[in-house]
């Protein structure tokens, strides 16, 4: 007969996974804060290599451009998550970045600091983004260190 406890009991022993978070945005309400607070937002949400997309998209395609910031937020939520932390001490909203790759995935860098904590802690960490018209979802799983 399986006893439950006991497969629970080492599953921090066998899992690579340190933590998971998830975060789901409506695009509306992102492009309502932006047309209300503008540049203002913009400086609190995204890090520098952020600003230079979010405009490269908003200037190819407004709602492109929208739903992109939306995914940002999303995923620096379900990072601080993932972590246990939300999004205070040592996680501020500019402190994550998320940038994709040349071939187009998404990746989370993290500011100097913020990556001498993390890294005391876990290992590597992963981010997966979607979005539609009306909403956007963000999943990030870390890893534990090794």
């Amino acid at each position: 007969m399986f006893n439950s406890l006991d497969v629970f009991k080492n599953s921090k022993d066998i899992s690579g996974i340190a933590g998971v978070g998830i975060d789901l945005l409506s695009v509306d309400r992102v492009r309502t804060l932006y047309q209300r607070y503008d540049d203002h937002f913009l400086a609190k949400m995204l890090g520098e290599n952020e600003l230079y997309f979010f405009h490269k998209r908003l200037n190819a395609n407004y709602e492109r451009g929208i739903r992109f910031l939306a995914s940002r937020i999303a995923s620096k939520e379900a990072f601080s998550k993932a972590i246990d932390t939300g999004i205070r001490y040592p996680i501020t909203w500019k402190s994550i970045q998320i940038i994709n790759s040349n071939e187009g995935k998404p990746r989370i860098i993290l500011s100097y600091d913020l990556n001498v904590w993390y890294r005391s802690i876990y290992g590597n960490s992963h981010v997966s983004i979607s979005d539609d018209i009306h909403m956007v979802i963000a999943i990030v799983v870390t890893e534990r260190k090794r």
